[in-house]
């Protein structure tokens, strides 16, 4: 037995209090063991009672879903743009991240104009796009400060936080931009 059963706390294994979303259960060194035991014990009155649990609704479509993979390739991209749409999983920023990537904005121009500290969208290009350099170039911005010069900009607050979901997915996975303490800032190179 180890030293960490011998000083369980007194709600271990309890079908009532247990939760691993619970910031308490997440945090105790207890909780893989009380979790099993929750359920252990939540099988075995629901077997003791007859109790049959019929699968939710919830559960069904995520059977039917099917898994998040890297995006296929795409044909006519070069390996780093090919490398950029691999390391972007969710969907809408990985197709808009390929529309940019087709409209000449790779790894090898952006990396160019940002190390000369040029806004590569400033003549061409997405707004949202323009906006997100001019904020890095300046110094770095938060999803927060993003979210409202996009605002500013006349977008609605549902269309500015979709677009800083898609410029800081493409940045990053372009290895132009880095976060620190919720600042995003351009990376050294």
């Amino acid at each position: 037995m180890s030293e960490v059963s011998l000083y369980r706390p007194g709600c271990f294994g309890s079908i009532i209090s247990f939760s691993p979303s619970n910031v308490l259960c997440a945090g105790c060194p207890c909780s893989a063991d009380c979790g099993e035991q929750a359920s252990q014990t939540l099988r075995a009155i629901r077997a003791e009672e007859g109790i049959a649990v019929p699968e939710s609704p919830a559960a069904k479509t995520r059977k039917a879903e099917k898994p998040v993979t890297p995006r296929t390739r795409a044909t006519g991209l070069d390996a780093d743009s090919q490398r950029v749409l691999e390391r972007i999983t969710a969907k809408k920023p990985a197709e808009y991240a390929e529309r940019l990537l087709r409209q000449g904005f790779t790894c090898e121009v952006m990396g160019l104009n940002l190390r000369k500290r040029q806004n590569p969208f400033a003549i061409k290009g997405p707004k949202y796009m323009r906006i997100i350099i001019d904020g890095l170039i300046d110094g770095g911005l938060s999803k927060n400060d993003l979210a409202t010069l996009y605002m500013q900009s006349g977008m609605s607050k549902a269309t500015a936080y979709s677009h800083v979901s898609i410029a800081i997915h493409f940045l990053l996975a372009m290895d132009l931009i880095s976060e620190s303490d919720g600042r995003f800032v351009l990376t050294g190179g």
